[in-house]
Formats: C-alpha cells, structure tokens, sequence
C-alpha cells in the first residue's frame, strides 16, 4: 500500500512476472510493467516516490510515480545486484535496503539512482 491509502502495488496474480497497481476504491488495475521473472520483493518511497521491484533473478527495477494515483514509468534497470533472489526490501533514511538468497544485503543510495559498492554478508 503506498501513503495515498487507496492503491495497492504489487505482481498480478494470474501472472507473477506482471507488476500492478490497484486502486481499491474503484477496483482499478493498472499494469506498471513486466519483468523477465517472478515479482518478490516491492518497496515504496514517499519522498522520492520511487518504486522498487526485486525479482526472483535477482534484478531490481527502479520506476517512478507520476503525480496521479496509477502512474509509474521506468527510471532504471539495475540489472542483477548480485544478492541472488531479491526477497527483502526496506527503507532506511535515503537508503533501501535490499536482502537476497546468498546470505547478503546491498543498499541504493535513492537520490542519487546508485547501488553503493559492493554487498554485506549477513549472518
């Protein structure tokens, strides 16, 4: 749910790979866009209004908000991160915070559109 408390965002679920946004005050659908695998982690910025899409390959997506309620466009691939499936995802200050499968986090610097270097081994 991102802060307008009406729209719901997150991967369709007659297909996984599709990413939506619903309005559930009208029951509105809006595809966002497709990914090449599973949707597995979603994280919304208010500030930035960003959007962030892991996947099941391990890719994050980064789109942007319009100013109305449904619109997203793409603003850059990140390609893989290198943290295997991405399957967590959290904001810290103007850092999101991504975990994957192999046991390490990566952080985004969001104003900036940039992975900072390298991952962090977890425990």
């Amino acid at each position: 749910m991102i802060p307008d408390g009406k729209t719901v965002v997150g991967r369709d679920s007659s297909d996984d790979k599709k990413l939506v946004a619903e309005d559930i005050t009208s029951n509105a659908v809006t595809q966002i866009g497709t990914l090449s695998s599973s949707v597995y982690t979603v994280l919304y910025d208010p500030k930035s209004r960003s959007l962030f899409v892991g996947d099941e390959h391990g890719h994050l997506h980064q789109y942007h908000k319009a100013e109305d309620i449904t619109s997203f466009a793409l603003v850059k691939d990140h390609g893989d991160i290198g943290l295997g499936e991405l399957q967590s995802s959290a904001l810290v200050g103007d850092l999101a915070i991504f975990g994957g499968t192999d046991s390490c986090l990566a952080a985004l610097d969001i104003p900036k559109k940039e992975l900072l270097s390298g991952s962090f081994k977890t425990a």
